[in-house]
């Protein structure tokens, strides 16, 4: 429950990057995007081979 939480913040928090952080720049914002989904993909890994039930 803890990981579908941290799961859903990370996503809320690059959308909110994107919407919310306009006086920084375009390249700027899109790292932060960037590295929130690769940070999501990460977790979704991990939940994914640790919740397999192999």
């Amino acid at each position: 429950m803890a990981l579908v939480i941290a799961f859903v913040a990370i996503g809320l928090s690059g959308i909110l990057a994107l919407l919310v952080l306009r006086r920084f720049p375009l390249p700027l914002r899109i790292f932060i995007v960037a590295g929130d989904a690769i940070v999501m993909s990460v977790l979704w890994l991990v939940v994914r081979q640790k919740f397999s039930g192999k």
